[in-house]
């Protein structure tokens, strides 16, 4: 018994000459001892020491700080930690710490310290508190701001143990990024990659843990006006609207054929945001009661500090294109009736009637674009004819509309046409309405289906003179109304037109004026009273 107590403090005096360490090392290399835990809850760690009937000193340290002595009382230490109150050492030297958190990960060491020859012994215990990943944006503001053109640096910062993956989100849709790291770059070409992106971070504790950053682009102001036209008249509340799109903000001002507008009780300007998510605002111009001089050109122009741009809208009295219909009856193979209705806030004085025969897809649009260029080039172009037709100044009750009807006679059986119209206010000639493409009919050479002919007398028509001409190929279409309530089927008369120009041979029917869509809007005042026109065409 004496020999081999011997030879057991034989090999504990070896052993403990082995692993004379430093504090915080092991009693070998390779007895670093883990222990995982969650957090909350409560870890206890061993320390084993050999009783030889020694005085023998245990104590705990971590970080070279003293968490407890086994000479000492709980929490007598001048060198104790502000988290003791968690930490015990229980009598068989094991170091119990309650509720653990995050910050008590890392190394324990446990010293048990014995008179010489012995030395002392240490052992090492790191724990790992297991915690949800969570996520912050970098900077705080969680606002990134680039102009057009640059590179932008997302970044996002985690933590959570084991080690959060990452994933990136924009506008709530996950981006099919290479990386899972915390830096997002994107080079900002459009100003569509503007927007909410979200850095998503998991450890598979707990739920995933979001930081949202919102990503500016800055770039100079976009401005689209609402309308490029708009018809008004003296007297009337007019409003322009045009949409800014820019980051920064833009400065919004109003210009009048290029002068800046002075603010005034009389016009009103607002400012809204836009339905859409593209931080564009819709910016409005209220003239409470438009006058002579308020109409012209308008611009709105914006400018932040990459720039300006500016759209314009043309306040105009003119009349509103008219909108040109063929009617679908129609009064004989080398004749077409048409309607048009005109918006106009001034009475309308008189109408042009444009028409020729149509020669195919790629003259006919070519020559259309000359209309809508102005009336000089079409006056040169030999193949269209232009008519002049007076108004009937009969404005529908339900707002400025005006209706026309008119009966073009004189035309090639089967054979196809385009026409269009103009029309004329106190302020000019309106822009032209859309070409209309029709072609004659030879289902009606016959008589009327089911209407008896009439038959005409003198005093069912009025009598003109010679009709005059403001140029060689445009002629006044006189407007002349009978007391006769009877539809006319159709009366001609051949007369010579003198014109200082020349002279030219015409044909002149008298056809009913007005169309079943336009009486129904004008019962009540023309129950009894039917409409004719004398239309002057060429033969």
């Amino acid at each position: 018994m004496r020999l081999y107590r011997a030879l057991r403090t034989l090999l504990l005096l070896l052993g403990s000459t082995g692993t004379r360490l430093s504090r915080g090392s092991a009693i070998n290399e390779h007895s670093v001892a883990l222990v995982k835990s969650y957090e909350n809850d409560t870890v206890l760690l061993p320390c084993h020491v050999e009783d030889l009937g020694l005085q023998t000193r245990v104590r705990w340290y971590r970080g070279g700080v003293l968490l407890a002595d086994s000479e000492e009382e709980p929490g007598g230490s001048a060198n104790a930690s502000e988290s003791s109150s968690r930490v015990k050492m229980w009598g068989n030297r094991s170091l119990e710490i309650v509720q653990v958190r995050p910050e008590d990960s890392g190394e324990y060491v446990c010293q048990a310290s014995r008179p010489e020859p012995w030395g002392h012994v240490t052992q090492v215990h790191q724990i790992q508190v297991m915690y949800p990943a969570s996520s912050k944006p970098v900077p705080e503001s969680g606002q990134v701001e680039v102009s057009l053109g640059e590179e932008a640096v997302l970044e996002c910062e985690t933590h959570g143990v084991p080690k959060p993956s990452l994933a990136w989100k924009f506008q709530g849709e996950e981006l099919p990024v290479l990386t899972s790291g915390q830096k997002l770059k994107i080079h900002a070409t459009n100003r569509s990659l503007a927007g909410l992106y979200t850095c998503e971070a998991s450890n598979g504790i707990g739920e995933p843990a979001a930081a949202n950053i919102e990503l500016r682009i800055k770039y100079k102001p976009e401005v689209r006006s609402e309308s490029a036209w708009l018809h008004t008249a003296p007297g009337i509340r007019a409003q322009l609207d045009c949409r800014v799109t820019s980051w920064p903000e833009a400065r919004l001002d109003w210009l009048l054929d290029g002068e800046l507008l002075a603010r005034s009780q009389r016009l009103l300007r607002y400012k809204q945001e836009a339905a859409q998510e593209d931080n564009s605002q819709i910016h409005s111009l209220v003239i409470r009661s438009v006058r002579s001089q308020d109409l012209g050109t308008y611009a709105c122009r914006a400018t932040n500090e990459l720039g300006a741009a500016e759209a314009t809208t043309e306040l105009s009295g003119l009349a509103k294109p008219p909108l040109l219909k063929r009617e679908l009856r129609a009064s004989s193979a080398n004749s077409v009736n048409f309607i048009w209705e005109v918006d106009s806030y001034s009475p309308i004085v008189e109408y042009q009637f444009w028409f020729r025969q149509y020669k195919g897809a790629e003259e006919s649009d070519s020559s259309a674009e000359h209309v809508y260029v102005g009336q000089r080039s079409l006056d040169s172009r030999e193949d269209w004819r232009r008519l002049f037709i007076p108004s009937s100044n009969e404005a529908a009750s339900d707002g400025p509309l005006y209706a026309r009807s008119f009966n073009l006679t004189g035309l090639q059986p089967s054979s196809q046409y385009e026409a269009l119209v103009l029309a004329r206010n106190r302020f000019g000639w309106s822009s032209p309405s859309k070409v209309v493409r029709f072609t004659t009919d030879l289902s009606t050479t016959g008589k009327s289906r089911g209407k008896k002919e009439h038959e005409y007398k003198k005093s069912d028509f009025h009598t003109w003179n010679n009709i005059p001409a403001r140029s060689t190929d445009g002629f006044y279409v006189h407007f002349f109304n009978t007391s006769s309530d009877i539809l006319f089927r159709r009366k001609k008369k051949t007369t010579t037109v003198t014109t200082t120009a020349t002279t030219t041979t015409t044909t002149l029917v008298c056809l009913p004026l007005l169309s079943s869509i336009f009486l129904a809007k004008h019962a009540s005042r023309h129950a009894r009273l039917t409409f004719c026109t004398c239309a002057a065409s060429y033969v």
